[in-house]
């Protein structure tokens, strides 16, 4: 669809969707209450059996972002995720800790662009386009 060959894409497992573990897939009405009072709160709860912390999450698409910021000499570079990983992002270029990302209400729609910059020391604040 791109025009691109596909060598030039770059799978990088550390931007994935937050791991549910057992509960991948499963019906929110099939939950239990663990479950669901850490889907609700994760930064009040711990992390159930099987399901990845927020802690995790937040430190391998951080690692992510710093490891481009380092390694990238291209003029741009395309990030492609799903809502909370980007959502974890966001939060890091924002300067948030991991918690503090679940505690304020900020959505991100299906297909939202945000961009920032960096000159390999940090990161500009997100810009949603």
């Amino acid at each position: 669809a791109t025009g691109m060959e596909r060598s030039r894409f770059e799978i990088d497992p550390r931007i994935r969707e937050m791991e549910y573990g057992p509960y991948e897939g499963k019906r929110i009405l099939t939950l239990n209450w663990k479950v669901l009072s850490f889907l609700k709160a994760p930064y009040k709860k711990p992390a159930p059996e099987g399901i990845e912390t927020i802690d995790s999450l937040y430190g391998r698409v951080s690692s992510f972002l710093e490891d481009t910021a380092e390694r990238t000499d291209a003029d741009s570079v395309l990030v492609v995720t799903h809502g909370i990983a980007m959502r974890n992002m966001i939060g890091y270029l924002k300067g948030l800790d991991c918690r503090d990302v679940w505690k304020q209400r900020f959505s991100i729609e299906n297909c939202a662009v945000f961009r920032t910059e960096t000159d390999g020391n940090g990161f500009s604040a997100p810009e949603k386009l």
